[in-house]
C-alpha cells in the first residue's frame, strides 16, 4: 500500500515530501525511482527531523551545542524491531547534522528486552569537538513523546517533536561569593 500511494503521487506531482520511512521493498522502490526520472522528479532523501517545525523555529539559535539528549517513549505495541531501528537511525542523523561532528565514542549505558524486543535503550555519544549527546528510550510507555534537549553555553533548548512545543530556558548569571549557581532558581524562562 506504502509503494502504491507514492507510485501515484509520483505520477501526478512534482514535488513528494514523505516525512516516515515505508515498507516498500525493492521491485517498488525501483519502480518508483524509473518513475520519478520519466518524470524529471528529482529524489532525494533527508531526516523529517530536520523539517520539524518545532526545531526549525529555533535552529538558527542552535549553534555549536555542547549537549543534546534525544528522549522517546512509546506504547510497546505500536513498535517492532524495524521501527525501533529506524528510531535509532533517524535520530543518530540528527544528531550528526546538528553537532557538525565525528563520532568519537560511544559508552553503552543499558538496553533492556521484553519479548525479544527492546524496551528501554540508555546510550552515551561523545563528538571529537568536545560535544556529546545522550540517547534515552523507554518503548513500555503509556503515551507517545519525542523531545529534544539542546545545551548551549548557558542556554537550554527544549522542543516537542510532536506536539511541536519549544521552550528557551537560560542560566543565571547570579553568583554568590563562591561562584555557584543560585541553584533555588538555576534556570529562567525567556
Amino acid at each position: 500500500p506504502d509503494a502504491e500511494k507514492v507510485i501515484r503521487a509520483t505520477k501526478r506531482f512534482k514535488h513528494i515530501f514523505l516525512s516516515e520511512a515505508l515498507n516498500i521493498d525493492d521491485s517498488n522502490f525501483f519502480e518508483m525511482l524509473k518513475l520519478a526520472q520519466e518524470a524529471n522528479i528529482v529524489v532525494s532523501f533527508s531526516n523529517p527531523l530536520l523539517y520539524n517545525p518545532a526545531y526549525l523555529s529555533l535552529s538558527s539559535e542552535i549553534i555549536r551545542p555542547a549537549h543534546i539528549e534525544i528522549r522517546r517513549k512509546n506504547k510497546p505495541e505500536s513498535k517492532s524491531d524495524n521501527n525501533i531501528a529506524r528510531d535509532l537511525i533517524q535520530d543518530i542523523e540528527f544528531l550528526l547534522s546538528v553537532m557538525e561532528a565525528n563520532p568519537k565514542k560511544i559508552v553503552q549505558g543499558g538496553v533492556g528486552e521484553h519479548s525479544n524486543i527492546p524496551t528501554m535503550i540508555n546510550t552515551r555519544i561523545e563528538f571529537d569537538n568536545g560535544g556529546s549527546a545522550s540517547l534515552i528510550y523507554n518503548y513500555l510507555h503509556d503515551e507517545e513523546k519525542h523531545d529534544l534537549h539542546i545545551y548551549q553555553q548557558a542556554k537550554h533548548f527544549f522542543i516537542d517533536l510532536i506536539n511541536f512545543e519549544t521552550k528557551i530556558y537560560e542560566l543565571d548569571n547570579r553568583y554568590d561569593n563562591i561562584n555557584k549557581i543560585d541553584f533555588n532558581n538555576p534556570y529562567v524562562r525567556i
